[in-house]
């Protein structure tokens, strides 16, 4: 007897632990949306796809097309191209499928209804929440550009909630007790969300990285062959950005992501897609980018080497001019290139 008191009592006691553990992963699981706990706490987003429309439906089983607000409708839909959707609730409905109660704007006025939530998103649940170190900026899409008007600010909550590529979506917290879902670069995120950058030691050890000071061969690949898209267009060396991307092909040892287009636009393609992460410092291998006059005219080099006077030594080739050369500049490029303005560097490792 007293056996079989002692078996129950350890089954208990396994049971209690494995309920104690269920309720504290349960009570770990972060979502924003619950955040969205009244009509007057919302969240202002966009459809994923920026063309079509999305069905509205009186219920949140989304079998009944038209709004909460007036009832069935076979003509009612969202206009995914320019429709700001307002975000108050997240749910599962019998079906098992997750719906929004949100609302849009019409020529009466803006109406309520529940739409599938994948029109907005592809994640319900376990959005990571951090504190963010410093303004970035959004884009109402994956696939739009940045946007001075939506912007994340130093100490915003930040919560993680899908990734596409180089883009997160993301719920961070705007006026009024509002919030916004929007899309930013990866790069921002991991710099001001986590402290952490794509850098590896190559970027600021000289010991450690072997600097160009000489031209490449004719019968490099990386400079001249098919794996160089400029050279493989008819616009290779001499020509900056042919031998830019050819470099940052030789560097990394795999296809860069960088704009194939004119040198004076490398820079904000860059930073508009988020391929890399981008600076004022120099670094070693980054790119170094310049414009002329806001213009897709442009320059492009690479940092060589980062000497303790804080100048830099970059390679580079000219349009239909020198083929190769080296050169020391100022690390803010303020003495090179009279008439370009300097825009950074692109940290490709």
């Amino acid at each position: 007897m007293k056996k079989a008191i002692s078996i129950l009592m350890v089954i208990l006691t396994v049971l209690s632990s494995m309920m104690l553990f269920t309720a504290s992963a349960s009570a770990a699981k972060v979502t924003a949306f619950n955040k969205l706990a009244s009509s007057s706490t919302y969240a202002k987003t966009y459809t994923i796809s920026s063309s079509g429309t999305t069905i509205p439906y009186t219920n949140k089983n989304l079998t009944s097309r038209g709004t909460a607000t007036y009832g069935k409708s076979s003509s009612s839909y969202i206009d995914n191209r320019s429709d700001e959707i307002y975000v108050y609730s997240v749910g599962q409905n019998s079906k098992k499928v997750y719906y929004a109660y949100v609302s849009y704007p019409t020529s009466n006025g803006r109406v309520k209804a529940y739409i599938p939530l994948s029109a907005l998103t592809s994640n319900n649940g376990n959005h990571a929440a951090k504190k963010s170190s410093g303004r970035f900026y959004c884009s109402i899409r994956s696939n739009t550009a940045l946007s001075g008007s939506y912007y994340v600010d130093k100490n915003d909550t930040v919560y993680l909630i899908a990734t596409k590529e180089s883009k997160y979506q993301i719920m961070y917290p705007t006026s009024n007790g509002a919030y916004r879902i929007a899309w930013c670069n990866k790069s921002d995120y991991n710099k001001y969300c986590l402290n952490k950058t794509t850098t590896t030691q190559a970027a600021t050890s000289n010991t450690s990285y072997s600097p160009r000071t000489s031209a490449p061969s004719k019968s490099n690949g990386y400079y001249y062959s098919s794996k160089n898209i400029f050279y493989s267009s008819g616009y290779g060396m001499p020509n900056c950005t042919a031998y830019a991307y050819g470099r940052a092909y030789e560097i990394t040892g795999k296809k860069p992501n960088l704009c194939t287009n004119s040198a004076g636009a490398w820079y904000n393609y860059n930073k508009n897609n988020g391929y890399y992460s981008y600076g004022s410092t120099p670094r070693l291998g980054a790119i170094a980018c310049w414009s002329k006059n806001g213009t897709s005219t442009g320059h492009v080099a690479v940092v060589e080497k980062i000497n303790s006077n804080g100048t830099v030594l970059i390679s580079e080739s000219h349009w239909r001019g020198t083929n190769f050369n080296t050169r020391t500049i100022n690390s803010n490029s303020s003495n090179y290139l009279t008439g370009y303005r300097f825009m950074g560097y692109i940290y490709i490792i």
